[in-house]
C-alpha cells in the first residue's frame, strides 16, 4: 500500500484482530522546510484507536509525520513491528493506551522516538505494560523516554542507560551485541504452545 504526499494515512477507529502490512509513505517533494515546522509533511501516519490485538507490520516511512506511529484511546494487546523510517517516532498519545509492543523497528536519525502528544489531562503518554524491544537506529544508544512518560514499561535495546524509572525495566545492551530474537513478536509466534504451562 503507496501513500504519497498524506496528511492522514491509516486510523484504525474500533478495530479487533486487524492486520496492516506493506504500508509506504514518501513526498514528492517536502511541504514544511522552515526549520520551526519539525519537517513534517503530514499529521498521522498510522494511528490506532480503541482497539485491540491488532497488527501493523513492515511498513516504511520516507518521510516524517507529527505522528508516525500512534497508540491512543484504551489501545491495548497491539503489536507495531518489523519497519523503518528516516525519523520515526512511536507516539503514544495519551487515553489508557498499554500493554502494546514495538519490536524490531529502525527509527533511523533517532532524534524522537519516543516524542508524544495528547491532551495533557488524559493521562500519561503510556499505560503499564508498554515495551520497545530491539528499537535502533543510527545512533548506536537511543534516548529513553521522559520520566514521566509511563508506568510499568519495559526497555529491551540499545538504549542509553540513566537511573531507572521506579516500575521500569530496563535492559540496555552493550553496544555491538545483537539483541536476540531481534524481534518479540515473531518468537513468540513461532514457540506459542511450548511454554511451561505444556
Amino acid at each position: 500500500m503507496e501513500f504519497v504526499n498524506a496528511d492522514f494515512g491509516i486510523y484504525l477507529n474500533e478495530t479487533d484482530f486487524c492486520t496492516v502490512t506493506d504500508v509506504h509513505f514518501s513526498v514528492t517533494q517536502p511541504r514544511n522546510t522552515a526549520p520551526e515546522s519539525g519537517g513534517w509533511n503530514g499529521h498521522h501516519g498510522i494511528d490506532i484507536a480503541h482497539g485491540t490485538e491488532n497488527l501493523v507490520t513492515r511498513f516504511r516511512y520516507d518521510t516524517r509525520f507529527v505522528h508516525d506511529l500512534s497508540v491512543d484511546w484504551y489501545v491495548l494487546h497491539s503489536v507495531f513491528e518489523n519497519g523503518a523510517g528516516v525519523d520515526l517516532n512511536m507516539d503514544h498519545h495519551r487515553s489508557a493506551n498499554y500493554s502494546n509492543l514495538f519490536t524490531d523497528i529502525d527509527c533511523g536519525d533517532c532524534t524522537r522516538p519516543f516524542d508524544s502528544s495528547g491532551s495533557t489531562d488524559h493521562g500519561s503518554h503510556a499505560g503499564s505494560y508498554a515495551t520497545f524491544w530491539n528499537i535502533h537506529g543510527t545512533p548506536k544508544l537511543i534516548s529513553m523516554p521522559a520520566m514521566d512518560f509511563g508506568p510499568v514499561i519495559n526497555l529491551i535495546g540499545g538504549f542509553q542507560r540513566r537511573n531507572s524509572q521506579p516500575g521500569w525495566y530496563i535492559e540496555a545492551t552493550p553496544t555491538g551485541h545483537e539483541i536476540c530474537p531481534a524481534n518479540l513478536h515473531e518468537d513468540m509466534l513461532k514457540n506459542r504452545g511450548f511454554g511451561a504451562w505444556n
